[in-house]
């Protein structure tokens, strides 16, 4: 080997000994169920209200987070995540250990299941951001959620989510041709219902979506 090689070498060992002690675990998701009360026809991950997949136990999400309290600091930012994580048995459970050990912590949520209830006690236990899926109007929602009564569910749990005091209330639309001339009018919607923040998607064909071509820009 060459000095310059063995020099170049040296130099690229000490970058990568340097970038792994700089790097920092900011934030994990926590995919706790695989279940969906939806059956999305663009869903990446063939979601359904049932799955013949093993999940973790509620026991182990528990360790998990036990572990990244004793080993991360600062606490990286947990996002529960699905499927649909509100129809998780144990939610409360899991949501309260992140409390009681201090981590910062989000969802990302399709807003169907939501209650007042429901969403008090999420923020009770220091939900700090949620996500909600939001993909245009009536027919654009009844589209993509495969579901006519999605549209009404979801608007009213973005109300709730306007009214809640959490510091990141986002929504995320999944762009297709039906909704892209309509994005204009979903921000106003969002920001006349206190929704602080909006993100678009890209439709991924994978899982149901890539069954369907309706759904391709």
């Amino acid at each position: 080997m060459s000095l310059l090689s063995r020099i170049r070498q040296k130099a690229y060992s000490i970058y990568t000994r340097a970038e792994v002690q700089e790097s920092s675990l900011r934030y994990l998701f926590f995919e706790i169920t695989r279940r969906c009360n939806l059956n999305c026809i663009h869903c990446g991950s063939d979601c359904t209200s049932s799955t013949s997949m093993d999940e973790l136990t509620t026991e182990s999400w528990l360790k998990i987070i036990d572990y990244l309290k004793q080993t991360f600091d600062p606490l990286p930012l947990i996002v529960l995540t699905g499927g649909e994580p509100t129809i998780h048995r144990d939610l409360f459970v899991i949501t309260e250990a992140l409390k009681n050990h201090g981590f910062s912590w989000g969802m990302v949520t399709n807003g169907i299941n939501m209650t007042e209830s429901r969403l008090a006690k999420l923020v009770d236990d220091g939900m700090c951001s949620i996500t909600l899926s939001f993909d245009g109007d009536r027919e654009a929602t009844s589209f993509i959620r495969n579901s006519p009564k999605a549209y009404d569910k979801i608007l009213n749990t973005m109300t709730m989510i306007g009214h809640s005091g959490i510091d990141i209330r986002d929504a995320v639309t999944c762009v297709y041709p039906g909704n892209l001339n309509k994005l204009n009018w979903i921000s106003d919607l969002l920001l006349g219902k206190g929704m602080n923040s909006h993100r678009l998607f890209r439709i991924f064909p994978k899982g149901r979506a890539a069954e369907n071509r309706m759904l391709e820009l």
